[in-house]
């Protein structure tokens, strides 16, 4: 029994050891490191009406 529990043990460490190549080199290829990746939120240009319907309303204790 001893020697298909190191046989286990050994195709589990293979298939970690792959799974972990595998994943590095996604995040390599197409991970956030990718500088032809385009943001997720674009810089925008100023909207002040929208900007301004965003903004907490004014305190009415201040001046």
């Amino acid at each position: 029994m001893g020697h298909e529990r190191r046989s286990l043990f050994r195709l589990v460490a293979i298939a970690g050891v792959a799974l972990a190549v595998f994943l590095v080199g996604y995040f390599i290829a197409f991970g956030p490191l990718d500088p032809e990746r385009e943001p997720a939120y674009p810089p925008a240009g100023r909207n002040l009406d929208l900007e301004n319907k965003a903004a907490p309303a004014p305190d009415p204790k201040t001046p």
